[in-house]
């Protein structure tokens, strides 16, 4: 190794060791890392107690739901829609039309057709 490249080498380690001193996170900013990884912490541990008392809540409605009868699915089905017109809601407005007017023609909207009259 000659003269050179120990100088070289021994000038890298200055400037890494004088980066590092400079670059060095505060005793402050130490604490403040700590603080928030801390409340990660606190968080997903508050996360995990919801998640095992929603599988509580969980396995108490599936008991519910198997003590109740049961029904087919269309009527399962009628249940959760709200009513039979949200099923199949062309079927009952078939007569229903609606007329958008104005001074120079009238506009009327049903199923089956779209009528423009002047």
């Amino acid at each position: 190794m000659d003269r050179n490249q120990l100088i070289g080498i021994l000038l890298i380690f200055g400037l890494l060791m004088v980066w590092q001193q400079f670059f060095a996170p505060t005793p402050e900013e130490l604490q403040a890392e700590q603080h928030r990884q801390d409340s990660i912490a606190m968080v997903s541990a508050q996360e995990e107690m919801a998640k095992e008392s929603m599988a509580a809540l969980d396995s108490s409605s599936q008991q519910a739901v198997a003590e109740q009868p049961s029904l087919p699915d269309s009527l399962l089905l009628l249940q959760r829609s709200g009513g039979v017109w949200r099923i199949c809601p062309s079927y009952f407005r078939r007569g229903i039309a609606t007329t958008l007017s104005n001074d120079l023609m009238e506009v009327v909207f049903s199923l089956r057709e779209v009528l423009f009259r002047k």
